[in-house]
């Protein structure tokens, strides 16, 4: 909220024109006031330029060094796995290496996951495969901002959607046509 984007100050404030209740496009708002910037090149202009003249990444070097990492700690490869994790912190964000082995490895794995691949659509995938779904079953939070007459704003925390998760999620129904 309050951030400039394109050339203007987002609104996502109650009644804002960013938000929910906003006259111009509410049906695309977001429900909970977050958005992101990741890989979105604000020199684009959709109104003129052909949707196929830009590029969307779909697979990238970094999550084929986390699927081999996962893969080489499955394996019990550690040090295969250090390099390649020690590599991509290094080349990524000059972060300090990582020193772990065994679940520990694993873990650290899985946190580089959720933060290298954030908002690109694998953790649902993710956190399935891992039988570790329940984490992210709890209910989806936003963030209700109210604009004061003053001009500043406040935030309070609520409720978006409701979620449950029942263990048989874990699976892919299994067609009709397969049963009969």
């Amino acid at each position: 909220n309050n951030q400039l984007f394109k050339g203007r100050t987002t609104q996502f404030f109650e009644g804002g024109d960013d938000s929910p209740q906003s006259p111009y496009s509410p049906w695309n708002a977001s429900k909970t006031r977050y958005v992101i910037r990741k890989m979105v090149d604000e020199s684009v202009d959709w109104q003129k330029q052909d949707y196929a003249a830009s590029q969307w990444v779909g697979f990238r070097l970094s999550e084929i060094y986390l699927n081999y990492m996962e893969a080489c700690a499955a394996l019990g490869e550690d040090g295969e796995a250090l390099t390649y994790l020690n590599k991509l912190r290094s080349q990524k964000a000059g972060m300090p290496p990582v020193n772990a082995s065994g679940a520990a490895l694993m873990d650290k794995i899985r946190q580089e996951r959720r933060i290298e691949l954030c908002f690109e659509g694998h953790r649902y995938f993710d956190i399935r495969r891992w039988g570790t779904a329940e984490v992210g079953s709890k209910d989806a939070l936003g963030v209700i901002i109210t604009k004061q007459a003053d001009g500043t704003f406040t935030y309070q925390s609520a409720t978006v959607q409701k979620r449950t998760w029942l263990p048989a999620l874990y699976f892919y129904p299994i067609p009709r046509t397969e049963l009969q």
